[in-house]
């Protein structure tokens, strides 16, 4: 059975490379760059609530 943190590390895995796959695609400064900043933004935040998490516990 897949355990929450490996869940979570996925998670992070799968909105990190759609950010990179979206910065590299589209033009600079743009509606869609700034979306993509948004979800590497996301996948640090889930990174830091995992680490949050685990040190808690």
């Amino acid at each position: 059975m897949v355990g929450k943190l490996a869940i979570g590390a996925i998670a992070c895995a799968v909105l990190f490379i759609i950010g990179i796959l979206t910065l590299s695609f589209v033009n600079p400064f743009s509606e869609e760059w700034l979306i993509g900043i948004g979800f590497i933004g996301g996948a640090i935040g889930l990174v830091a609530l995992i680490i949050y998490l685990k040190a808690k516990s």
